[in-house]
C-alpha cells in the first residue's frame, strides 16, 4: 500500500536576474521568499493499483512524482512507501555517450541497482526488450538518435525488481508501436501485483488504465478516487472552462 499524508513541499524562489542576485547579497537568510509546490496532498492506494496523476502546467506533478521517488524530501507531512521504487522519471539522463548500446544497458542496470553479475545475465532480455538491431548496439550511444536512447534506458529500468513504478508522461519512448510495448511491460507488472504511478496529459489513456485519480491544481489537491472516468470529466470541463475564460479576456 502506498500512503500519503498531508504532504507538503517548499521551494525558495530562484533569484533571476542580475539586479535581484545583487540585493540579495544584502538581504539576511531569514527573508529569503519561498513559495509551496504541493500543498497538504493525502491518499491511499492499494498495491497493484494504477494511479493516474492529472493537472495543468505547474501543479505540483513532477514534484510529487520526486518525493515518491525519493529524489527530493517533503518538507512536511507522511509518506508511506514499498521498500523497492523504481522511476522512470529523466529516463535517458545516466547514459555513457562514449560506451556501446550493449555497455550502456549493463551501465545502467548496475546504476539502477543491479549486480555486475545478474546485469550481464540479464543483457539477452534488455535486448530484446529495446528492439535494437545488434549492428546498433555494438555502437556508440552518441550515435543514436533520441528515440533509441530511450529504448535502451528504458530496457535497463523495466528489468528492475520494484514494487512500486513511478512514470512521468506515459511514456516518452519513441514511435507508437514501441510505447505500446513499454505500456504492455507496465500493465504486465501491476497484473502482477504491483503498483504503477504516473502522471500524464493523455486524459484518454489514463482512463483506461487507471484504478484511481489525483487531481492537482496550484500544488493543492482537487480530487482523488477510484472513479477515475468520472474525475477525469471533472478535470476536462474544469480545463475548458479555463481556456474558454482565456480566451474571452483575450477578446474583452
Amino acid at each position: 500500500m502506498i500512503q500519503a499524508k498531508e504532504l507538503c513541499r517548499d521551494f525558495s524562489d530562484p533569484v533571476s536576474d542580475a539586479r535581484s542576485r545583487l540585493l540579495s547579497i544584502f538581504k539576511s537568510p531569514g527573508n529569503k521568499q519561498s513559495y509551496r509546490a504541493i500543498d497538504r496532498i493525502s491518499f491511499v492506494v492499494p498495491d497493484g493499483s494504477v494511479l493516474g496523476i492529472v493537472g495543468r502546467n505547474g501543479a505540483g506533478k513532477s514534484t510529487l512524482l520526486k518525493i515518491l521517488g525519493g529524489l527530493i524530501q517533503p518538507t512536511s507531512g507522511e509518506l508511506m512507501l514499498p521498500n523497492q521504487v523504481q522511476s522512470l522519471l529523466n529516463l535517458s539522463l545516466g547514459l555513457h555517450q562514449e560506451l556501446t548500446g550493449n555497455e550502456n544497458l549493463i551501465f545502467q542496470a548496475v546504476l539502477l541497482g543491479m549486480s555486475l553479475k545478474d546485469a550481464k545475465k540479464t543483457l539477452p532480455e534488455m535486448q530484446k526488450i529495446c528492439g535494437l538491431e545488434e549492428v546498433d548496439l555494438r555502437r556508440p550511444v552518441k550515435h543514436y538518435s533520441d528515440g533509441m536512447r530511450l529504448r535502451i534506458a528504458f530496457a535497463a529500468s523495466i528489468v528492475q525488481k520494484a514494487e512500486l513504478w513511478l512514470v512521468d508522461e506515459v511514456l516518452g519512448v519513441g514511435d507508437a508501436s514501441f510505447f505500446q510495448f513499454s505500456l504492455n511491460c507496465l500493465m504486465n507488472k501491476v497484473l502482477k501485483g504491483m503498483t504503477l504511478i504516473a502522471a500524464s496529459h493523455d486524459l484518454n489513456l489514463l482512463s483506461k488504465i487507471c484504478t484511481h485519480i489525483l487531481w492537482l491544481e496550484r500544488g493543492e489537491q482537487v480530487a482523488f478516487g477510484d472513479c477515475p472516468v468520472q474525475i477525469l470529466e471533472q478535470y476536462a470541463n474544469f480545463v475548458r472552462s479555463e481556456l474558454d475564460r482565456k480566451f474571452e479576456g483575450l477578446l474583452a
